[in-house]
């Protein structure tokens, strides 16, 4: 099953990748019913999803503001502004919070919007609970790849300067932990230090945590002195 699921989200990382990669990030923390400030490019699409990887059920705005483009595979949705004044649209996540963005129209490039939202511990672990096994996995990756700044637990200074027995060839380092309510990702860099051009296989990855669930290399060749990132998606213990 690990190999099937494997494959499946490593598909899914690289188009989250490839998505992530066309935009700047705006982390927005909220609560229901509350109002937050944000910005979108006029001239390109602004994405806008879940920090937490859950749905968005609905997304509204005034005709002839906003044009609004659901993306229902995702749970996400794009905009763009049709006015350069300031309005409002009103998003609706899965389980029911309701957020009132105030958007102001800017000539930047496009965006993605994350909305952080303020849940408590339980309903967030009855939420996860409530997932088929593989969405958990997919939602946690999708954290993961778009680099949220919330719920990190980052290494201090002094293990970050300390190397991971791992290969002689290679340098590894964890750099930071992520968790959900039922699950964690450990993200570090890999380093090559040979003089020669080194391939990598997920499977080789697999003592870094005997519970993982997914592992996923960014790259998987290097060059002398490359650096990629290694994912590694385990049930949080």
């Amino acid at each position: 099953m690990k190999k099937n699921l494997l494959h499946t989200l490593i598909l899914i990382l690289s188009l989250l990748i490839a998505s992530g990669a066309a935009h700047a990030l705006q982390v927005i923390d909220v609560a229901d019913g509350k109002t937050v400030s944000v910005s979108a490019s006029m001239s390109q699409l602004t994405r806008i999803g879940m920090t937490d990887g859950s749905q968005l059920a609905g997304v509204f705005g005034v005709k002839g503001q906003v044009k609004i483009t659901k993306d229902d595979d995702a749970g996400e949705a794009f905009i763009q502004p049709m006015t350069n004044k300031r309005f409002s649209i009103f998003v609706r996540d899965e389980y029911g919070d309701s957020y009132n963005l105030l958007v102001t129209p800017v000539q930047t490039p496009g965006e993605m919007i994350l909305l952080r939202p303020k849940r408590k511990a339980a309903s967030s672990l009855q939420a996860e609970k409530s997932l088929a096994y593989v969405e958990r996995v997919k939602r946690m990756l999708k954290v993961v790849v778009n680099d949220d700044q919330g719920d990190i637990i980052k290494t201090d200074d002094e293990n970050k300067s300390e190397t991971i027995p791992f290969w002689k060839e290679a340098t590894l380092r964890l750099v930071e932990s992520r968790e959900s309510a039922m699950m964690a990702a450990d993200i570090y860099t890999l380093t090559n230090t040979s003089g020669k051009e080194m391939r990598l296989a997920e499977d080789e990855f697999k003592p870094l945590h005997k519970n993982w669930r997914l592992i996923s290399v960014r790259k998987s060749v290097l060059k002398p002195g490359q650096t990629t990132h290694v994912y590694v998606i385990h049930d949080r213990n």
